[in-house]
């Protein structure tokens, strides 16, 4: 794979200010019912840093100092999670101290999010990586306006990010607004020239007319054999897209094929998936600019990541096939009209 490592610095990120979107407001500060000694855990963290980075740091700080184990007993059931790793267990692994670094965060208006996936593994003597099972690992990433989604390390035995990797260059971070998506610009699409077609001369009727009615002539299809040669050259288009649009589907789960469709058919209307987007985060999109298709993107996105990304599932209906017909009829009649903001 090939992926972007943020080169923002420490001072930068102390800069981003906390203009966060609605979007993230809404999905990255949300907690359920936690122990009030949590929230009071995380003030006292946070009382002398001015900036969400600080504080992302003083936490990150606080959680490095506790024990990494792999064998560490289950929370109670009446439990919270996190209340019973930072009160009394006060050892885990990577799951428990990314999901307290980011519940602690939250509960100071720090937008975070739990990121799991693989650390980059061992490096090879031709440049590249190779990464194990073993390399599978769970962290926290902490959003910072203008430069996206920034990940920190609260695990002790793992090293921390490294910030502003090119400081020493002198190459500053760009900010997404000035690398981001490409955005169409005005005037740069050219009309093709279409040829004025010659006219041709009417040919002079010099014969008297018959006094007697002439029979009509006898019918030809040559006058519509232009209409039928682009019939044809549409019937042959249409069914060179249809292949495309099908072939590399074939054989896949519902979850599989109704998700594709759908991003594909999106894209094209001009609400595409970003980079920096789950599926879910997606569907969770989608669905709010297109009110009319009733929830389905998120159910099909959630169907999609629960399949991508949890346990082997068992054998699927075409539940996710009737909810993207669903979604392609609602997508359809905003042709022209769907945009993200």
């Amino acid at each position: 794979m090939v992926s972007r490592v943020s080169t923002a610095s420490a001072a930068e990120l102390r800069a981003a200010g906390q203009g966060y979107p609605t979007e993230v407001r809404q999905r990255y500060l949300g907690l359920p019912s936690i122990p009030d000694r949590v929230r009071r855990l995380a003030q006292s963290l946070t009382s002398g840093d001015p900036t969400p980075y600080d504080k992302a740091v003083a936490i990150e700080t606080y959680l490095r100092a506790l024990p990494y184990a792999l064998d560490v007993p289950v929370p109670p059931a009446d439990r919270d999670g996190v209340d019973y790793f930072l009160f009394d267990s006060r050892t885990g692994y990577c799951d428990y101290f990314a999901s307290a670094m980011a519940v602690l965060l939250r509960s100071q208006g720090v937008p975070a999010r739990v990121v799991s996936g693989y650390a980059t593994g061992e490096p090879q003597a031709n440049g590249s990586y190779l990464v194990k099972d073993s390399d599978s690992h769970t962290w926290v990433e902490v959003y910072f306006p203008s430069y996206g989604w920034i990940p920190f390390e609260p695990s002790g035995n793992w090293p921390r990010f490294q910030r502003g990797q090119n400081d020493q260059n002198g190459a500053a971070a760009t900010p997404l607004a000035a690398a981001g998506v490409p955005t169409p610009q005005s005037g740069s699409s050219q009309a093709q020239a279409t040829p004025t077609p010659t006219p041709t001369p009417p040919t002079p009727e010099n014969q008297p007319q018959s006094l007697t009615q002439k029979s009509p002539p006898p019918f030809s299809i040559k006058p519509f054999l232009p209409f039928l040669y682009v019939l044809a050259a549409l019937v042959l288009l249409g069914l060179l897209l249809w292949y495309l649009w099908e072939k590399d589907l074939r054989g896949l789960p519902p979850s599989v094929v109704a998700y594709a469709k759908m991003t594909r058919l999106a894209g094209l209307l001009g609400f595409g998936l970003r980079r920096s987007e789950t599926p879910e985060e997606y569907g969770y999109a989608l669905g709010t600019a297109l009110p009319e298709a009733s929830g389905h993107p998120g159910r099909i996105a959630t169907d999609y990541a629960r399949y991508r990304f949890g346990p082997p599932p068992p054998d699927e209906d075409d539940r996710p096939l009737r909810l993207w017909r669903f979604v392609r009829n609602a997508l359809l009649r905003r042709i022209g009209r769907l945009r993200r903001p």
